[in-house]
């Protein structure tokens, strides 16, 4: 497999273009003067109160290997994890297997189900 090799500063500059706000630190006025959706008090307060209670690798591929994700698991003192799989179930034990479409579907629309213990 051949991969694309990128060069940071090019990545960085495009960022800038991109995102300008980011080099200045300030927020453009047009962003500034947008009100706030209803949710974001209490996003906002979720994001920087809690904790996760799980940790989620993202890949299309049945490949079983969880070493990756258990570490990631261990280090952050997380007690679950969920896999994405081509179509491949397994909701029992540390790390959980789901396909990709349900776990998006889950995320999207019910969120209480990924963040229960099962």
């Amino acid at each position: 497999m051949n991969f694309i090799k990128y060069d940071k500063e090019e990545i960085k500059k495009r960022t800038v273009v991109d995102n300008p706000w980011w080099q200045s630190n300030k927020t453009p006025e047009f962003y500034r003067s947008l009100r706030k959706r209803a949710y974001f008090l209490s996003f906002f307060s979720l994001v920087t109160t809690q904790k996760p209670n799980w940790a989620l690798e993202v890949k299309w591929s049945n490949a079983i290997e969880t070493g990756n994700l258990s570490a990631f698991m261990q280090a952050n003192d997380l007690s679950t994890g969920w896999m994405t799989t081509i179509d491949q179930y397994d909701l029992i034990g540390d790390v959980r297997r789901t396909p990709a479409s349900i776990m998006c579907y889950m995320i999207g629309k019910t969120p209480e189900i990924i963040t229960e213990e099962i």
